[in-house]
């Protein structure tokens, strides 16, 4: 079944009443470069905004969220203590999926949607490149920061010693007058 704009446009204009608003949190798709067949899993929380009174956000418990695939819906699931919710899906062709979540909200809670992640199905030695790639580039950025902060010590370093000689040769030459 897949929901188009104008349909998501008037679900949202039909629910303008809804009194509480609601919002999808801590939103996690892991992994997002997969092979055919292993297992995505999907964790979020959905939390509804208390009146101004007391300006909070709370979980919401037992209510129903739909994954969404490629603006395809998939499944649904209830949430937990805490608003929590998790799927666990998997793609067995390559390409990349948009996986999203949404609320559809009632007339009190108003809808709401997660934001939209990309999963990347390919093959096991395009994942091993990929990941070899990602750890050679957090290597290089550690390096560069351990470079970078032995660069400023060293010339924090080079500052205080280069003050301690010019107070040497002060007295020095203080004690020739």
């Amino acid at each position: 079944m897949q929901v188009s704009l104008a349909e998501r446009a008037l679900s949202i204009t039909e629910r303008a009443v809804c009194v509480v608003v609601t919002r999808i949190i801590d939103f996690r798709v892991e992994p997002t470069l997969a092979t055919p067949g292993e297992t995505i899993t999907i964790v979020g929380k959905l939390q509804q905004h208390w009146p101004p009174m007391i300006c909070t956000w709370g979980g919401l418990t037992d209510f129903n969220v739909d994954l969404y695939v490629n603006d395809v819906k998939r499944a649904t699931a209830t949430t937990g203590p805490d608003g929590a919710f998790e799927f666990r899906t998997s793609f067995r062709e390559y390409g990349t999926y948009w996986v999203k979540v949404h609320y559809p909200g009632n007339a009190w809670y108003c809808p709401s949607w997660s934001d939209e992640v990309a999963v990347k199905v390919v093959s096991e030695e395009e994942k091993e490149k990929a990941e070899e790639e990602a750890r050679l580039r957090e290597l290089l950025f550690w390096l560069g920061v351990g470079g970078a902060a032995a660069a400023v010590i060293g010339g924090i370093i080079y500052l205080i010693d280069r003050e301690r000689r010019l107070r040497e040769l002060e007295l020095v030459l203080a004690a020739r007058r």
